[in-house]
């Protein structure tokens, strides 16, 4: 109604205009006319905008209803805002204070430093009444500056000391990141997988440790083996200079170093790596089976030779065994 005698007004004015004999005419509204008439109009919508209209409205998701009409925090969920309604968020808190580690020396209270050896999680939510925590143990805990004893508990006391508070048992049971956090000459082995971060629970007496396991164990580094490995080779890039492949010459095709011994796998399929024959004829070392022979001969150990020989110089020297058998014709 006040939007209609607005305009029956604004339209007799502009009659009385042309009709008193001005000395110009208004064919079109004016500009003034325009925008008074859209503010009008505006403000009439937008003062009526109930939250319904507001949430089946084309344009929800670029015009933030909410803040424009004081909606945040007005006592009703309203699910239809552009960022999260305060009235949304969970009645139900959580027990305790929000366990999320800190980032930085300035967020530990008083002389409490944060420590990153403690992993913990870097973010902290509470949902329904639950602390859900992002799977990661970037940040760090906050822990006594000086005092060793402390130093392991989880979280400050609030004196700022450890009265009253229980120790756990043994060293803290935290993983290694690096061969520096280890003694002595041990160093830090991945393959034997530990938690990330521990710190003892003053309360219970037990250790409390993060779900990862990112970090290694401190363990005697492991014992040298003499000499080169002895695994054989399978082509001849995988000898040395003009040395070829003799693959006639069999060897393990794998060893590994454990403890100070070479251990390798029982497989024969492996060659050896010589130079360049520079003697006469084909290499005299025996067949093993009849799959070494051709077509027409079998492998007769009746007839031993020598297991494996060498070209040295423009020789032939072979081994002293005669567990080897020779081709002969079927």
């Amino acid at each position: 109604m006040v939007t209609e005698r607005l305009l029956r007004s604004l339209s007799i004015g502009v009659g009385e205009r042309i009709t008193k004999g001005m000395k110009y005419t208004l064919s079109k509204p004016s500009l003034l006319f325009s925008l008074l008439l859209a503010s009008v109009l505006h403000g009439c919508v937008s003062s009526h905008l109930s939250k319904e209209n507001a949430q089946s409205a084309e344009d929800r998701d670029t015009r933030d209803y909410c803040d424009e009409f004081d909606w945040y925090g007005d006592g009703e969920c309203d699910t239809f805002c552009l960022s999260t309604d305060p009235d949304c968020a969970s009645e139900e808190a959580c027990a305790g204070e929000n366990p999320a580690g800190c980032l930085g020396d300035g967020e530990c209270p008083g002389d409490w430093i944060c420590d990153f050896e403690m992993g913990a999680s870097s973010g902290c939510s509470c949902d329904d009444g639950v602390w859900n925590c992002t799977p990661d143990v970037s940040a760090g805990t906050c822990v006594p500056p000086s005092d060793e004893a402390c130093s392991d508990f989880c979280g400050p006391q609030e004196d700022g000391s450890c009265t009253g508070m229980r120790g756990c048992d043994g060293p803290n049971p935290a993983g290694c990141s690096r061969n520096e956090d280890c003694s002595g000459d041990q160093v830090c082995d991945f393959s034997m997988e530990r938690s990330g971060g521990c710190c003892c629970d003053g309360a219970s007496g037990s250790w409390v440790c993060t779900p990862d396991r990112n970090a290694g164990t401190c363990v005697a580094p492991l014992l040298e083996c003499e000499g080169e490995n002895p695994a054989g080779c399978l082509r001849d890039e995988d000898c040395e200079g003009e040395a070829v492949c003799d693959l006639e010459m069999s060897r393990s095709s794998a060893c590994e170093c454990m403890d100070g011994s070479w251990v390798c796998t029982p497989d024969v399929n492996a060659g050896t790596c010589v130079s360049a024959s520079a003697c006469e004829g084909e290499n005299p070392s025996g067949c093993s089976s009849d799959e070494e022979c051709d077509d027409a001969s079998f492998c007769d150990f009746a007839m031993g030779r020598s297991s494996g020989c060498l070209c040295e110089g423009d020789e032939w020297v072979c081994t002293p065994d005669m567990s080897a058998g020779t081709c002969m014709p079927r």
